[in-house]
Order: C-alpha cells, then sequence, then structure tokens
C-alpha cells in the first residue's frame, strides 16, 4: 500500500494557473486506480474558491465512500467494509 499525502495550495506555485492544477488532480486520480494507494489533497479554502473545491472533490470520487456513502468503485473503502460486515 502507498500513502500519499498532497498540500495543494504549495503544489500550487508550481502550475501556470489553478485550472492547469485542477487538470494534474484529474489525471492523478486516473494514474492512481493503477496501484494499491491511499491518497490526501488538502486544500485550503480560504484560498481556493467554490468551483475550485467542487471540481478537486469531483476528481476524487470515492472519496463519497469515506464519509459513509457507496462508491461505484469495486475497491472503495465503503464496499471493503460492506464486504468485512457480511462475512
Amino acid at each position: 500500500m502507498i500513502r500519499i499525502v498532497g498540500e495543494m495550495m504549495s503544489e500550487r506555485e508550481m502550475f501556470i494557473s489553478e485550472e492547469e492544477m485542477l487538470c494534474y488532480e484529474e489525471a492523478f486520480e486516473v494514474m492512481c486506480r493503477r496501484y494499491p494507494v491511499v491518497v490526501i489533497c488538502k486544500y485550503d479554502v480560504r484560498q481556493c474558491d467554490g468551483v475550485a473545491l467542487l471540481r478537486a472533490l469531483k476528481a476524487h470520487p470515492d472519496l463519497s465512500a469515506v464519509w459513509g456513502r457507496s462508491s461505484s468503485s469495486p475497491t472503495s473503502p465503503a464496499r471493503e467494509q460492506g464486504r468485512k460486515r457480511a462475512s
């Protein structure tokens, strides 16, 4: 299992624009599906607008599983927890 924490406001300085950073987030999500990883991307809500935060949340669809909602991902935490309860 690979564990990654990204503090996105300091990462923002590496990109030309917020748009470029969000495109990176979306591409990173696709790449991470290939490996057993847990990723936390931290955003400072005081430094991002609502549109950027919503887009970042949408880039990580399995995030909803963390909050107890079901997810379509076959390896999401919510599904794994459901399997353990059923056993």
